[in-house]
């Protein structure tokens, strides 16, 4: 059996759009790897080659721009196909994020070497006067200075998977679960969630193992260059009081963080 992949970049998301040739060269199934923005869709990515024994080709990539219901109505309508679908605790890639922008700062030498969502706006005299959380709030604002273009993105992002979690085609997967315990995560949980998404997606469980080990989190931890930090939890060593305050108050920040299990209750 021949699996052709190509990694298509549309709008907030990742696509990994993965078609499925038997020896009739009739194409069976479709199967699409998404990721909203510092989520670990690069984790995701990796974990379904292993399972099908790296055998996939022709990888691109296509920018497209932001749309809610265009986005949400692609999973809807494709229903012939697969989707999984990686989310994070929302404050986590908010931080990594930051992170991200900071670390890559855009100058005259590197202005198109990075997505226009992680460019810093350079029409903000208050930036570099700004602590870290000052920073992070007007990313979670998602207001006229946000610092960050792609934070509304990653809002987007977390929308359509709230509406889309619920079909039949799409599995949705938390970075936090595929992570070890070098990671703050779980083993056990990590191989049950690898053993999923191998049954979700009809590829062979006879590599779970083998995607276990070489998943971020496990003993073989190259070619993770797009992970600073890549670990659950690292809000609480960035936020302050007002941070926390904000992330309650605007967008669907929130909601996000509850319906997916990272708090219980809203008052966290």
């Amino acid at each position: 059996m021949i699996r052709k992949i190509g990694i298509f970049l549309f709008f907030f998301i990742f696509f990994i759009s993965t078609k499925v040739f038997p020896n009739t060269d009739q194409d069976v199934t479709k199967i699409y790897i998404a990721g909203i923005p510092k989520c670990g869709t690069h984790l995701l990515q990796k974990v379904v080659f292993i399972l099908n024994n790296n055998s996939f080709e022709n990888i691109e990539q296509y920018p497209h721009p932001d749309n809610f219901e265009r986005d949400y109505t692609y999973f809807r309508d494709h229903t012939e196909a697969k989707f999984v679908l990686i989310i994070r605790d929302p404050r986590d890639a908010l931080v990594s994020a930051y992170d991200y922008v900071w670390d890559n700062p855009i100058n005259d030498q590197n202005e198109n070497k990075y997505n226009y969502w992680h460019k810093p706006l350079r029409n903000n005299p208050d930036y570099p006067y700004m602590t870290k959380q000052q920073r992070l709030s007007e990313m979670i604002k998602m207001g006229k200075k946000n610092l960050l273009i792609g934070s509304t993105k990653i809002h987007t992002g977390y929308r359509v998977a709230a509406k889309t979690q619920y079909l039949k085609n799409v599995l949705i997967v938390r970075f936090e679960d595929l992570i070890g315990t070098f990671a703050g995560g779980d083993d056990a949980v990590r191989h049950e969630t690898i053993k999923e998404i191998a049954k979700f997606l009809s590829l062979p469980e006879s590599n779970v193992d083998l995607a276990c080990h070489k998943s971020w989190g496990g003993e073989d931890q190259h070619g993770y260059k797009t992970f600073s930090k890549g670990v659950a939890g690292r809000w609480k060593e960035n936020f302050d009081k007002q941070n926390i305050k904000d992330i309650k108050t605007h967008g669907w920040w929130n909601l996000f963080i509850t319906s997916f299990g990272y708090e219980s209750d809203a008052g966290w």
